[in-house]
């Protein structure tokens, strides 16, 4: 039975793996957006101590995910021990596999729902960063050059 929850635990992983490089590339977004918005428009001073503070949240929040669907990938295993220990049957096997299937899934799916917010966020923010320079056709000669000749 260890060898079928170990099993079942590395196939979640993987499947948190491959979402974890999608929450990676949203947290990018959502970070230069962010950062470029809060430079450029609020003309606050870049801080590494803040852009390590949000990559430390979107870690926290994506290890935080893998947890929660590690235990919904535990939870047939447990009614199986309770099963043989105490020869009573809860659910269906057959019924918390696929409860846990769609909990691992849903984990997923808002996950990426919420990354994917703040990405969109910070793509707002980006779209609403302007530049302070005006960009004209007309030449302008140095006057100080031309006296100094």
């Amino acid at each position: 039975m260890l060898s079928a929850i170990g099993a079942s635990i590395l196939e979640t992983l993987y499947v948190m793996g491959w979402m974890g490089i999608v929450l990676f590339l949203l947290a990018i977004v959502n970070i230069v957006g962010s950062t470029v918005y809060n430079v450029k428009q609020k003309q606050e001073g870049f801080s590494f101590k803040r852009l390590f503070g949000g990559l430390g949240r979107t870690a926290l929040f994506y290890g935080s995910s893998i947890f929660v669907a590690v235990a919904f990938t535990i939870v047939p295993y447990i009614n199986e021990m309770i099963s043989s220990s105490f020869g009573v049957e809860l659910f269906g096997s057959d019924m918390l596999q696929t409860l846990s299937s769609v909990g691992v899934l849903g984990v997923c799916v808002a996950t990426i729902i919420k990354m994917g917010q703040k990405a969109l966020e910070g793509i707002k923010r980006l779209s609403s960063v302007t530049s302070e320079e005006k960009i004209t056709w007309e030449v302008e000669e140095e006057e100080e050059s031309e006296n100094e000749e």
